[in-house]
């Protein structure tokens, strides 16, 4: 566990944990002012890693003895499976259905949830173990970080919103979009740190980004676009794509981000 305390504007502190679990960084991000209820945030974090610990045991495809991997050995059905295990199962062909089957878990290489698993782990923590440290008095807002998908929520009363960058996939030192949210969820699918890992992505599409409420669905939207970023999409949430020409793509508005 990694902690750091900063200064940041309208006079607040950020106190930001950083956490390494299923393969990659959490960092939880509360904003305080004045004296920082720090003992109640610890506790909170405490919480929250133990509960990614069990989602990764439970759910992660690489781990033996995981629930997947016994689904996937065939140890396991529908009617044997765990509440969680059933509830994720039933999600994913939800998820499949609401994207018009751009998002599957079901491939070839067997059961793999993880596409939907890492931003519902990352909301359910959220709204579990931080979300509730706003009841108190001097923290002003919350955020979950889990390898640049976000669940955040601020005190509908304050001036806080965090400021949010998505990286140019071209350059990681770029910025290709800057945003400014109080609450709600975003979530950016790409194959230039993992590759091609997306099953049935389309070899034009880079990366896309999708903003809207829920991290579970936004994330499950962000990997169904990478896949076809022409399916209907419900209008309450915003995405944009960066192909591998460079050209941003939101809504039918084009810019270059890129040259090519």
């Amino acid at each position: 566990m990694k902690i750091t305390i900063k200064q940041v504007n309208q006079g607040y502190k950020m106190i930001s944990i950083v956490y390494l679990g299923m393969g990659t960084a959490f960092t939880s991000q509360v904003v305080v002012k004045d004296e920082s209820p720090v003992p109640e945030i610890l506790f909170a974090q405490g919480a929250l890693e133990k509960w990614l610990e069990h989602v990764d045991e439970v759910f992660s495809t690489y781990k033996e003895n995981s629930e997947v991997s016994k689904y996937n050995r065939g140890e396991v059905d529908f009617l044997s499976m765990s509440e969680e295990m059933r509830f994720v199962y039933v999600s994913c062909a939800q998820a499949s259905e609401a994207t018009h089957h751009s998002f599957n878990a079901m491939l070839p290489s067997g059961y793999d949830p993880s596409g939907f698993v890492k931003g519902w782990a990352i909301e359910e923590g959220f709204n579990r173990y931080l979300r509730p440290l706003l009841d108190l008095n001097n923290v002003i807002g919350a955020n979950l970080n889990g390898g640049g998908d976000m669940q955040m929520a601020s005190k509908e009363e304050s001036d806080w919103n965090f400021e949010i960058a998505v990286l140019d996939p071209f350059d990681k030192t770029k910025i290709i979009a800057e945003l400014s949210m109080k609450k709600g969820a975003i979530a950016t699918s790409g194959i230039s740190e993992r590759g091609n890992h997306i099953f049935g992505a389309d070899k034009n599409i880079l990366q896309t980004t999708v903003i809207g409420v829920n991290l579970q669905e936004v994330d499950v939207w962000a990997t169904a676009l990478m896949v076809d970023f022409n399916s209907k999409m419900p209008n309450y949430l915003r995405a944009f794509e960066v192909n591998r020409h460079g050209i941003i793509v939101e809504k039918e508005v084009i810019t270059n981000a890129k040259e090519t």
